[in-house]
């Protein structure tokens, strides 16, 4: 005698979540969210350069051309454009805290 099951339960419904612009996009500034656009940088990407580069300018008084190559693209993997131009508007910004070159 084989055991089957009597029925097989539904298929249950997944729910997609929502894409990272739709709610980490409420975390941005009008002027954040125009350069994400502009590089097609998804937000999160953005908001982890930022915070590596102010974290390193606040470790090291500056950050040089180098450091923030190394941030951008090892450990935010942004491109060496992309990164400059986040870079350029942190700094511009003043989250740097004059600490810009």
């Amino acid at each position: 005698p084989s055991i089957l099951p009597a029925e097989a339960p539904p298929p249950r419904k997944v729910e997609k979540p929502p894409s990272p612009p739709s709610y980490l996009g409420l975390l941005l500034s009008t002027s954040e969210a125009t350069l994400c656009n502009e590089l097609s940088l998804p937000p999160v990407a953005y908001l982890s350069a930022k915070a590596s580069l102010i974290s390193a300018a606040v470790k090291a008084g500056a950050v040089a051309p180098e450091e923030r190559n190394r941030i951008c693209r090892l450990e935010v993997g942004v491109t060496e454009e992309q990164g400059e131009r986040v870079y350029k508007f942190v700094a511009a910004s003043g989250w740097l805290g004059g600490n810009a070159d």
